[in-house]
Formats: C-alpha cells, structure tokens, sequence
C-alpha cells in the first residue's frame, strides 16, 4: 500500500466512487475498513448496485468479495451473506429482481459478503437514514452517478480510479482533473447573494447556460451534479458558477493492480497523482 486517506472527523456518510466499472472501488472499501479500524471497530455498509460478487456479470473477471467483521452492520439479502453469521435487525421489505428481499443484518463474525443494493434513489437514501440511527461511519460502495452521488446531501466521497480503464495515463489525470474542477466549484456565499445572480434549480445544460450567462453575473446551482457543460463551455463559467451543497472530498484511491503491461509502475503514478494534485490525500491500496 502506498500512502493514506484518514478517516473523515466525525461519523457520516462515505461515497467511494469510480471514474468507470472495475476502477478499484470495492478493493478501496475493503482497504479503508482495514486501515481505519484502527481507530474505528465498527462500519455500516451498502452499495449502489451489486459488488463483492466472484466474477463481474459485463466483464467475466475476478472481483475481490466484501470483507466484514463482528459488529458491522451491512444492507444485502440473506443470499448475500454466504456462510457469513448475520442477524437480521431490519427487514427492508425490497423485492430484488432475483426475488430475493433486502435487508438490515448484524454481522455476528469475521467473513466475506455480497451486498446489493438499493432499486430505485429514493430507496437509497431511504436506507441511509435507517443505518444512520447505528451511528458508524456509513461506508457506501457506488459508481459515479451524478445525482446520487453529489445531489441530496453533503457528505464525503473518496474517489477511485484506475490508470488501466482509460486509453492512456494522461487520460486517467485528465478525468481527475476535470472531475475535481467540478467538485471545487465554490459554495454559494451571503456575500454572493447581494450580488447579481440567477438560481437554476435543475440541470445546467449548455443551451440553459447559454440563455442565461451574463459576464460577472453568479450562476447558482443545486450541486455540482447538475453542471452537464462541455468542457469549452465549463472553462468559460467556472469563475461564475456557485452550488448550494457539495460533497467533501477525503481523497483519491488508486487501483495499479488492474494495469497489464508495463504501462505505469504503482510507485510512478502514485508520484504522479500526487504531484498532479497535492491538496489530496492520495492512496493505492495495490494488493486489497
């Protein structure tokens, strides 16, 4: 493992969240628990979708199971504990497609679980409130969609990426690069509000920005996943644009252990990410 990401100061609610499929964000999840533990015995856990499963249902390759201890309390189906001791605290009453029914389970002892997720947004943040009542950091395993991820409450997020999904490494830091101006956009201020501003309370589309945007005129939006500019555009507005919430960042996780070839060495994209982006608490968790 290279480097660290520290735990956030106080319980909430984690995002770890991919620039793509297999950018490493369950290898992030395991790696995390295990160093925070530490200082931290017991985690809450879900998933936006489907993970800690053998083998990846798009891709056909391996994929690293969900590691769990005593006292963790997790969202799955009973399918999804596996040979894992759990007692169910709070039955969900969610019918997956598999017809298996969601979840709330204590972990009873030391083993490896599936987790599945929420249906539908609404159900998602539904079940956060209830692992909330736990009062553990809630760890939350998810891709990068928008406007679950950044769009109804301010929380924290750790994003994972890998230099082996994209076409080249320079790729990999342009991604970051453009993913992080987003989500530095300056939050809407008083002093903002005595100035001249209009407020967009949905998406900001190019066509929307552009009916809209005077020079020195303060754009304010919900959150920084609802900004769908082209990247020509996003230059333009970025001195302009203003959010009401934002998700804090806790670091970026890298996954080398996807690479093939001889593409980037873990050690020389760590040294590089971390150069690209000092203000970041940057971590591979190379072998979780």
């Amino acid at each position: 493992m290279l480097g660290r990401i520290s735990p956030p100061p106080h319980a909430g609610n984690v995002f770890i969240v991919g620039s793509q499929k297999n950018s490493g964000k369950t290898s992030t999840l395991n790696a995390v628990m295990a160093s925070w533990r530490e200082h931290l015995q017991k985690f809450s856990l879900m998933t936006t979708g489907h993970d800690g499963e053998d083998t990846d249902a798009l891709y056909s390759i391996r994929k690293p199971p969900v590691s769990v201890q005593n006292g963790d309390i997790i969202v799955t189906t009973a399918k999804g504990l596996k040979n894992t001791q759990a007692e169910l605290i709070y039955p969900l009453n969610t019918k997956l497609a598999s017809d298996d029914y969601l979840g709330v389970f204590l972990i009873k002892n030391s083993g490896t679980v599936e987790l599945f997720g929420a249906p539908s947004n609404d159900s998602l943040w539904g079940y956060i409130k209830i692992l909330e009542k736990f009062n553990n950091i809630i760890l939350i395993d998810g891709s990068f969609n928008r406007w679950t991820v950044t769009s109804t409450s301010e929380h924290y997020i750790i994003i994972a990426v890998s230099p082996g999904t994209f076409p080249t490494v320079e790729a990999s830091i342009m991604w970051l690069k453009r993913r992080l101006e987003l989500l530095e956009i300056k939050k809407m201020t008083r002093e903002d509000i005595s100035f001249e501003h209009i407020d967009i309370n949905g998406p900001l589309t190019e066509s929307v920005f552009k009916d809209v945007f005077e020079p020195g005129k303060i754009i304010n939006v919900p959150s920084p996943s609802h900004i769908f500019l082209p990247d020509n555009i996003l230059r333009k507005a970025l001195t302009v644009l203003r959010v009401q919430k934002k998700p804090e960042i806790l670091g970026i996780s890298l996954n080398s252990s996807s690479v093939s070839g001889n593409i980037i060495s873990p050690i020389d994209y760590f040294s590089l990410v971390s150069e690209q982006f000092p203000q970041y608490q940057i971590a591979d968790f190379y072998g979780f």
